[in-house]
């Protein structure tokens, strides 16, 4: 099985996350890393394992290829039947891999196999919010894994184990969805076309950061995502071709989902977004 790791400037974190993705209780795995251009020692400390380690494959791109092309690269340079996305900065249990092999054993459909979140602080203590992201035991039916999904907003089964043709049919996807988001999008898709299974004793750390690089920041931003999130996800449930009944049943999860999303502000605090948004699209300008 492989597994890609894309990093940019990740040297606070990224020596943990390889040390705990190589002490992974089945051994039989590469990990792919693909350096996007970093100006720290990054790249450094990636080469360092890549000459100890004959697991390790390590890429460096000669420019920033933005986040998501990097996501694909590594997809791309991975071999294996089995491949999963690690971010630079998580954890994982030693048996977060074996036990999430052990998923594909519930059908040759199977797509995803996902485990259970565990947040930590940025510094890798044991953090007070709570655990989430658990994945669903069994093979459900589309509206209730959606419901799971989007109840749990569990964007960490993105880090589960793919199915290594499954993760290249999303290849498409996710050359086109936002940054920020998308993967919710690309689970949705996932959720809706394939069975998706997990293990609640496979455990990710994932480090709560202090800062979002990728999330919109001047209302007329916010507004140009809303209307990209929203349709992009109203269409993969179109585009499913899901039972009517079925389809009624996942825009029922979805439906108070987006509402939710888009009206974080509440309907005054939205609607005045939306009008500061016209106003800076009036004057060309993309200030907050």
């Amino acid at each position: 099985m492989s597994i890609g790791l894309p990093v940019y400037n990740g040297e606070a974190f990224v020596a943990a996350a390889i040390d705990s993705l190589l002490a992974q209780d089945h051994a039989d795995l590469e990990l792919v890393i693909s350096d996007n251009a970093s100006t720290d020692r990054t790249p450094m400390i990636c080469e360092d394992y890549a000459r100890r380690d004959p697991r390790v494959r390590f890429s460096r791109n000669d420019t920033n290829i933005g986040p998501n092309r990097n996501f694909l690269r590594v997809l791309e340079l991975s071999s294996g039947e089995h491949f999963m996305w690690a971010s630079h900065d998580d954890v994982w249990a030693p048996d977060y891999v074996k036990l999430l092999l052990a998923g594909f054993a519930a059908g040759d459909s199977v797509a995803l196999s996902a485990g259970r979140t565990v947040y930590m602080t940025e510094e890798g203590e044991p953090s007070t919010v709570p655990s989430a992201s658990a994945p669903p035991e069994h093979v459900e039916s589309a509206p209730e894994v959606t419901r799971l999904l989007l109840q749990q907003h569990a964007t960490s089964w993105f880090y589960g184990l793919f199915r290594r043709t499954v993760a290249i049919e999303l290849m498409e996807l996710l050359r086109d969805v936002p940054v920020w988001g998308g993967d919710l999008m690309i689970l949705l898709r996932l959720c809706l076309r394939y069975p998706v299974v997990g293990d609640d004793r496979a455990i990710i750390h994932k480090r709560l950061r202090t800062h979002t690089s990728h999330q919109p920041k001047t209302p007329r931003e916010w507004v140009r995502w809303q209307r990209t999130f929203a349709a992009g996800m109203l269409r993969e449930v179109a585009s499913a071709r899901l039972p009517l009944p079925e389809a009624t049943a996942v825009l029922g999860h979805l439906v108070p989902f987006l509402r939710k999303i888009l009206f974080r502000k509440g309907a005054k605090g939205t609607a005045l977004m939306w009008l500061r948004a016209a106003y800076q699209l009036g004057q060309g300008r993309d200030h907050a």
